[in-house]
């Protein structure tokens, strides 16, 4: 019972988490990071390189192309 009861908390925490990660600016949070490590905690390395990799995407697209972007882009996708 107890068991169930935090898998619905930890699942709850991930959304949430994934909303605000997707709804803030990427250069000024650091919630793609948290997720990433939440897990990898876990055990879900298939959700973690999930998470980076939608970074990754997201620098691509939304951010401007200069050194600095690049160079967090290939942190996500080596991560």
């Amino acid at each position: 019972c107890h068991v169930l009861l935090l898998q619905g908390m930890y699942e709850d925490l991930e959304r949430i988490v994934e909303s605000r990660a997707r709804s803030l600016d990427l250069l000024s949070s650091n919630f793609y990071n948290f997720l990433y490590s939440f897990h990898v905690k876990k055990g879900n390395l298939r959700k973690a390189a999930s998470v980076m990799y939608e970074q990754g995407m997201r620098l691509s697209q939304e951010t401007t192309s200069g050194p600095d972007s690049l160079q967090r882009q290939a942190k996500c996708y080596l991560a």
